[in-house]
């Protein structure tokens, strides 16, 4: 698909590409499980059904990621998920048998009295699925949002082992076959998240529908977020763009860094672009430069958000 210039605006590129017609044939549809640029899913686990599983392959779906984040019923409760444990490893095996070859699950670990040992235990069944793909993130809590104002008050207590957790699930997966390709993910040989590292190498991307971003060329927009909204606006006006920002080459510098640094790769950058907060996190050994490009070493990418609050 040819990227469209940035010299269009977000409703001559949205026109263009809602013109033209996607159609899949046989050959499209058995290779829908191959690890290809294509769609993916991400489903709750209460939500899945053979029979949604079985329409999203037939209309190419290629991957499918299941929001797990625990196997203690406790910790899902925390979390307020609808799921139950079970109900999360019936889903996965749903998945397997409605034909999914690639299958990514979600994992959240630095939960109230997760301990190193419980968490391990819980990867430790996940590996025995024979997944391709397991992102793992740690439980942050916001300034602002409803988790953070009950750690603030007290009300609710972290542990503090988010950094062993993270050495200690390297560890295992790497040791499973997984390669740590970014902060939060591992992947089987082949099996990186295309759809996202889209976003970690900041390419250009479309979205389409209600609440959906765009941004194209330093150009970037958002579409009405309510789907009734969003069908009075496109009836209308043949567009749903709510807001609308250009970004500058200072703000798109930072942000490629930002992304950039969360993958293991690390990310180009212009050597005439580093700043004295990058050459302090360099003497700190939180990240390398050199040969043009930017990488959080091993000790940095544990403590990646310090370093981005640094940048």
């Amino acid at each position: 698909m040819t990227t469209p210039s940035a010299r269009n605006g977000p409703q001559e590129i949205q026109k263009k590409f809602s013109r033209k017609k996607f159609s899949r044939n046989n050959t499209e549809q058995k290779s829908a499980n191959q690890q290809s640029p294509g769609e993916r899913f991400l489903m709750n686990p209460e939500s899945v059904t053979t029979a949604k599983l079985k329409d999203y392959i037939c209309a190419g779906v290629n991957r499918a990621s299941i929001g797990v984040q625990s196997l203690n019923d406790d910790e899902l409760k925390f979390l307020e998920r609808a799921h139950t444990a079970d109900k999360a490893r019936q889903a996965v095996e749903t998945t397997m048998n409605a034909g999914f070859k690639n299958i990514s699950v979600d994992m959240m670990f630095a939960l109230p009295d997760q301990t190193t040992k419980s968490w391990l235990a819980q990867l430790h069944e996940i590996t025995g699925w024979g997944l391709n793909h397991i992102s793992c993130y740690e439980l942050t809590p916001e300034k602002g949002t409803p988790l953070g104002r009950l750690v603030e008050n007290g009300s609710v207590t972290l542990p503090d082992n988010g950094v062993e957790i993270f050495d200690e699930t390297e560890r295992l997966l790497e040791e499973k076959g997984y390669e740590h390709y970014e902060v939060s993910n591992y992947a089987k040989p082949g099996y990186e998240c295309l759809h996202n590292l889209g976003y970690w190498e900041y390419r250009d991307f479309l979205g389409f529908g209600a609440g959906a971003h765009s941004s194209i060329g330093g150009k970037r927009w958002g579409n009405a977020k309510s789907v009734e909204n969003y069908i009075t606006k496109i009836s209308g006006s043949g567009s749903a763009i709510e807001r609308e920002e250009v970004l500058s080459q200072d703000m798109m510098a930072t942000e490629r860094l930002m992304l950039g640094l969360r993958l293991k790769e690390g990310v180009l950058f212009d050597k005439a672009l580093v700043s004295p907060a990058m050459k302090a996190l360099e003497v700190d050994g939180l990240i390398q430069i050199a040969c043009g490009k930017i990488k959080a070493t091993k000790r940095g990418w544990r403590l990646l958000d310090t370093v981005l609050a640094s940048l």
